[in-house]
């Protein structure tokens, strides 16, 4: 398995001490698809399906800007 440093440009592999880190594979259909574990091992959030490993590699690093500072907006509070 090779396991990517994606917040520093283009993907490069790369030894990684984090707490958590995202997965890409090849699912039954062919498609590719991303998943974030945690440091345990446990998954928290799966990507959608796309075409081509450049699209998956995209949308891995769309996430990690999107969630850099993210605020929380819990729609549950009234």
């Amino acid at each position: 398995m090779r396991e990517y440093c994606l917040a520093v440009g283009s993907p490069h592999t790369k030894e990684l001490d984090m707490a958590g880190k995202f997965e890409i594979y090849e699912d039954a259909a062919g498609k590719f698809r991303f998943r974030l574990k945690s440091s345990n091992g446990q998954i928290v959030a799966t990507g959608e399906a796309y075409e081509s490993h450049a699209a998956v590699v995209n949308g891995v690093e769309a996430v990690q800007r999107a969630a850099d500072g993210a605020s929380v907006d819990d729609q549950t509070k009234k």
